[in-house]
């Protein structure tokens, strides 16, 4: 696999509202409405200072997926999402597990990723990645990071 990750600027910004528009990408998030422009930009503003992204991109700069570990209450709650012509090659589960271990260093905060059951993907890339499941409700699993 020849990715390389890197922390996310604000020159990001088109990238990630590009993945918010994704209806694959969408239909599995928490919020199922795709944001427009200005509001993509106000919570590009308020998010970039207070979590932790990360881009995923080929060597040649491509970029293919993204990473955010956003601080909630006591643990930090991860998303990804992969673009989807680079979906199904494990690029979801190598961008998580990279990225994992550095959020918790940093943050010394547990791990939660909130997954619908719908998204099979996922459910397979976190567990992969070495998160174990805590279980279900409503629909959702939920699984904590466990540093190996």
């Amino acid at each position: 696999m020849s990715l390389i990750f890197r922390s996310a600027v604000y020159e990001d910004i088109g990238f990630f509202f590009y993945l918010s528009q994704c209806p694959e990408i969408r239909v599995l998030s928490r919020n199922p409405t795709s944001p427009s422009w200005p509001e993509h930009r106000a919570w590009w503003d308020q998010q970039l200072p207070r979590s932790l992204f990360y881009v995923a991109e080929q060597e040649d700069g491509q970029p293919v997926g993204v990473i955010r570990f956003e601080p909630n209450d006591n643990a930090l709650r991860v998303s990804v999402a992969i673009a989807p012509r680079f979906q199904g090659n494990g690029y979801g589960t190598w961008l998580i597990q990279q990225t994992s271990r550095l959020a918790a260093y940093e943050y010394r905060q547990p791990i939660i990723a909130e997954v619908y059951q719908d998204n099979k993907a996922s459910i397979a890339a976190f567990q992969k990645a070495g998160y174990f499941w805590c279980g279900v409700e409503n629909g959702i699993h939920r699984f904590q990071y466990a540093d190996r």
